[in-house]
């Protein structure tokens, strides 16, 4: 009867430890497993890593199939699940192209909250339009 009891708690102990293990599938498709805290730091040096790296590759493949973006070289780096836009273009229909493209990349994302964060520069100033707007004035 120990040894039935022995037995049955080291698989009760497998089943709680083994699925937060970080090299296990973990919930996440096998990349890592890992966890976060609270703050969202990774826990054991893995965390959000294969997230941020398929995000960031799904964004940068967006924007490379569309030969305009890619002529561009804008670049995108995903940290924490937010994609940041990198680059020049010339005008602000390029720079809102590049933002729709990521915008539709990061849609099969929804599930970590993936975000845009665009820092793209325009250098054409010659539009008299480089991106900035002005609000209205209150009351208008």
């Amino acid at each position: 009867m120990t040894k039935w009891i022995r037995f049955a708690a080291g698989v009760l102990i497998g089943a709680v430890l083994l699925p937060g293990c970080t090299g296990g599938a973990g919930g996440n498709g096998g990349n890592g497993g890992g966890t976060t805290s609270a703050s969202g730091a990774a826990a054991g040096g893995t965390g959000n890593v294969s997230s941020d790296e398929k995000i960031t590759r799904a964004v940068q493949d967006k924007l490379d199939a569309d030969p305009a973006l890619k002529a561009t070289g804008i670049k995108a780096k995903s940290t924490g699940a937010q994609v940041e836009l990198t680059g020049a273009v010339k005008t602000i229909a390029d720079k809102d192209k590049a933002e729709a493209a990521a915008n539709e990349a990061i849609k099969a994302f929804s599930s970590v909250n993936a975000g845009i964060v665009d820092s793209i520069t325009i250098t054409d100033s010659s539009s008299g339009d480089t991106g900035s707007k002005t609000p209205p004035a209150s009351g208008q």
